[in-house]
């Protein structure tokens, strides 16, 4: 699924990428090989990955199937003209393959968007979470 809205304003782009992206985790986590470029360059509690196919590795390797999301705040910074920062936080919980629910856990997420010309993808990811 694309998105594309390069004639629309920034806040408009940010809040129509957050829903689709927290939408999608809500429902599981192979929409990240769509949506993430495929060199994006990510950080998941400290440890650097590249590219969005080792992360979709490491996050099934810890048995996530998908998330849950709870009172998001959102916040972006428009870096360029087809460069969006955005972070978001609030709440959130992993859920596994065979449905077993983790603790709930507040998290902060950063993104950095770029237009290639079709559509907005993750070029930058940044996640933390605290218990």
């Amino acid at each position: 699924m694309q998105f594309t809205f390069i004639q629309q304003s920034p806040l408009l782009i940010t809040n129509q990428f957050c829903n689709m992206y927290y939408t999608r985790a809500n429902i599981g986590i192979n929409f990240i090989l769509e949506m993430f470029q495929p060199n994006a360059l990510c950080t998941v509690q400290d440890e650097e990955l590249k590219g969005s196919y080792n992360l979709l590795i490491n996050l099934t390797n810890q048995g996530v199937a998908r998330y849950e999301y709870y009172n998001i705040s959102i916040t972006h910074q428009i870096l360029s003209n087809n460069h969006i920062m955005i972070n978001t936080n609030g709440v959130m919980r992993g859920v596994g393959f065979w449905q077993q629910i983790t603790d709930l856990m507040r998290f902060n997420e950063t993104f950095v968007i770029e237009y290639d010309g079709i559509s907005w993808k993750i070029r930058n990811y940044l996640i933390k979470t605290f218990v």
